[in-house]
């Protein structure tokens, strides 16, 4: 047996196949706002830890790398250090265009 795509999508109790859950959409604000407020402030804390580790390990690979380069003259320790700021920078970059594309999901879907 075949069913059209939409057969499914629609709520039609008489459809060859009935969906029990067609028309529940799910809503944060059942648990109450003050859970919602507790999850979202915890959920930007974490986000801001995030960004300040990738802020801290950018920092720390860039005196790494200028260290090997000022101090000990070592092109192992230079190439150590720019590959770990490399890595960093990519890191950060990634973290703040995630948070952009979730700001912007976000809005939309609001």
């Amino acid at each position: 047996m075949t069913l059209p795509l939409d057969a499914a999508a629609k709520c039609d109790k008489n459809a060859a196949v009935w969906n029990p859950l067609c028309g529940i959409t799910p809503n944060a604000g059942a648990w109450g706002s003050e859970l919602s407020s507790k999850v979202s402030v915890l959920l930007s804390g974490i986000w801001w830890l995030v960004l300040v580790a990738c802020v801290a390990a950018v920092l720390l690979s860039f005196a790494q790398w200028a260290w090997a380069r000022q101090v000990s003259h070592s092109e192992s320790e230079m190439a150590a250090g720019t590959k770990h700021l490399k890595r960093s920078g990519v890191a950060f970059g990634c973290a703040v265009f995630a948070s952009s594309v979730i700001t912007a999901i976000i809005n939309v879907v609001q």
